[in-house]
Protein backbone atom coordinates (compact mmCIF):
# COMPACT_ATOMS: atom_id res chain seq x y z
CA UNK A 1 0.00 0.00 0.00
CA UNK A 2 1.01 3.24 -1.19
CA UNK A 3 0.84 6.30 2.06
CA UNK A 4 0.50 9.80 0.63
CA UNK A 5 0.69 12.28 3.76
CA UNK A 6 -0.56 15.89 1.94
CA UNK A 7 -0.81 19.18 3.08
CA UNK A 8 -2.61 21.84 1.98
CA UNK A 9 -0.20 24.95 1.99
CA UNK A 10 3.02 26.01 3.24
CA UNK A 11 4.84 24.62 6.17
CA UNK A 12 6.06 27.67 7.85
CA UNK A 13 7.46 25.23 11.22
CA UNK A 14 10.65 23.71 9.46
CA UNK A 15 11.27 21.72 12.97
CA UNK A 16 8.04 19.83 12.68
CA UNK A 17 8.17 19.07 9.12
CA UNK A 18 12.39 17.65 9.98
CA UNK A 19 10.54 15.53 12.91
CA UNK A 20 7.82 14.62 10.89
CA UNK A 21 10.15 13.54 8.08
CA UNK A 22 11.97 11.60 10.61
CA UNK A 23 8.73 9.44 11.30
CA UNK A 24 7.98 9.16 7.70
CA UNK A 25 11.79 7.54 7.17
CA UNK A 26 10.28 5.11 9.94
CA UNK A 27 7.12 4.21 8.30
CA UNK A 28 9.04 3.40 4.86
CA UNK A 29 9.84 -0.12 6.85
CA UNK A 30 6.33 -0.76 6.54
CA UNK A 31 5.03 0.90 3.28
CA UNK A 32 5.74 3.25 0.48
CA UNK A 33 5.34 6.96 1.96
CA UNK A 34 5.63 10.63 0.96
CA UNK A 35 5.41 13.81 1.87
CA UNK A 36 3.00 15.92 -0.59
CA UNK A 37 2.13 19.70 -0.42
CA UNK A 38 -0.17 21.71 -2.41
CA UNK A 39 -0.94 24.75 -2.89
CA UNK A 40 -4.62 24.75 -2.72
CA UNK A 41 -7.31 22.64 -2.23
CA UNK A 42 -8.03 22.44 -5.94
CA UNK A 43 -4.97 20.99 -6.78
CA UNK A 44 -5.26 18.43 -4.62
CA UNK A 45 -8.48 17.57 -6.02
CA UNK A 46 -7.54 17.00 -9.29
CA UNK A 47 -4.47 14.48 -8.09
CA UNK A 48 -7.02 12.27 -6.33
CA UNK A 49 -8.17 9.26 -8.28
CA UNK A 50 -10.52 7.05 -8.26
CA UNK A 51 -9.37 4.34 -6.44
CA UNK A 52 -7.90 6.50 -4.00
CA UNK A 53 -8.99 6.41 -0.18
CA UNK A 54 -8.65 9.99 0.86
CA UNK A 55 -8.81 10.71 4.64
CA UNK A 56 -9.44 14.31 5.61
CA UNK A 57 -7.87 15.64 9.05
CA UNK A 58 -11.05 17.36 10.09
CA UNK A 59 -11.63 18.56 13.99
CA UNK A 60 -15.38 16.76 13.51
CA UNK A 61 -14.06 13.49 12.33
CA UNK A 62 -13.92 10.04 13.82
CA UNK A 63 -11.46 10.11 17.05
CA UNK A 64 -9.48 6.83 17.72
CA UNK A 65 -7.62 5.62 20.25
CA UNK A 66 -3.95 4.80 18.82
CA UNK A 67 -4.61 0.41 18.82
CA UNK A 68 -7.93 1.35 16.81
CA UNK A 69 -6.09 3.45 14.58
CA UNK A 70 -4.12 0.85 13.98
CA UNK A 71 -6.80 -1.46 13.28
CA UNK A 72 -8.28 1.16 10.65
CA UNK A 73 -4.54 0.82 8.96
CA UNK A 74 -5.10 -2.84 9.26
CA UNK A 75 -8.62 -2.69 7.70
CA UNK A 76 -6.79 -0.72 4.61
CA UNK A 77 -4.96 -3.38 3.78
CA UNK A 78 -7.52 -5.84 4.09
CA UNK A 79 -9.55 -4.24 1.51
CA UNK A 80 -6.45 -4.10 -0.59
CA UNK A 81 -6.26 -0.23 -0.70
CA UNK A 82 -3.72 0.75 -3.61
CA UNK A 83 -3.52 4.39 -1.94
CA UNK A 84 -4.47 5.76 0.80
CA UNK A 85 -4.19 9.49 1.27
CA UNK A 86 -4.28 11.70 4.89
CA UNK A 87 -4.91 15.23 3.98
CA UNK A 88 -3.60 18.40 6.61
CA UNK A 89 -5.80 20.98 5.37
CA UNK A 90 -4.73 24.76 5.32
CA UNK A 91 -5.53 26.70 8.49
CA UNK A 92 -8.66 27.92 7.90
CA UNK A 93 -9.48 24.47 7.68
CA UNK A 94 -11.57 22.46 4.44
CA UNK A 95 -14.04 24.04 2.31
CA UNK A 96 -17.53 23.04 2.33
CA UNK A 97 -16.71 21.04 -1.30
CA UNK A 98 -13.66 18.97 0.13
CA UNK A 99 -15.82 18.37 3.00
CA UNK A 100 -18.75 17.05 0.81
CA UNK A 101 -16.82 14.51 -1.20
CA UNK A 102 -17.38 11.69 0.52
CA UNK A 103 -14.23 11.63 1.77
CA UNK A 104 -13.14 10.00 5.42
CA UNK A 105 -13.04 12.20 8.38
CA UNK A 106 -10.64 11.51 11.38
CA UNK A 107 -9.56 13.78 14.35
CA UNK A 108 -6.44 13.40 16.45
CA UNK A 109 -8.32 15.51 19.14
CA UNK A 110 -11.00 17.32 20.46
CA UNK A 111 -8.90 20.36 20.77
CA UNK A 112 -8.35 22.55 17.98
CA UNK A 113 -4.63 21.70 16.63
CA UNK A 114 -2.64 23.91 14.33
CA UNK A 115 -2.11 22.60 11.24
CA UNK A 116 1.38 21.70 10.93
CA UNK A 117 1.23 19.96 14.76
CA UNK A 118 -1.57 17.95 13.17
CA UNK A 119 1.09 16.74 10.95
CA UNK A 120 3.41 15.78 12.92
CA UNK A 121 1.15 13.85 15.38
CA UNK A 122 -0.32 12.06 12.46
CA UNK A 123 3.35 10.58 11.29
CA UNK A 124 3.84 9.92 14.56
CA UNK A 125 0.56 7.91 15.24
CA UNK A 126 0.77 6.14 12.05
CA UNK A 127 4.52 4.85 12.79
CA UNK A 128 2.72 4.19 16.40
CA UNK A 129 0.13 2.18 14.24
CA UNK A 130 2.55 -0.22 12.13
CA UNK A 131 4.82 -0.76 15.51
CA UNK A 132 1.29 -1.61 17.24
CA UNK A 133 0.39 -4.08 14.28
CA UNK A 134 3.64 -5.96 13.82
CA UNK A 135 4.04 -6.13 17.27
CA UNK A 136 7.54 -4.28 17.39
CA UNK A 137 7.71 -2.31 21.07
CA UNK A 138 7.48 1.21 21.04
CA UNK A 139 3.88 2.11 21.58
CA UNK A 140 4.19 1.79 25.57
Amino acid sequence: MKITLATIGKFHNKVLLDIAKKYTQRIRAFATVEIVSFKTEQKFLEKVGPRDEVVLLEERGQTFSSPDFAKRIYQFQLRGIPHLIFVVGPAEGFSETTKNKGFSKISLSSMTLQHEQAFLILTEQLYRAFTLLKNIPYHK
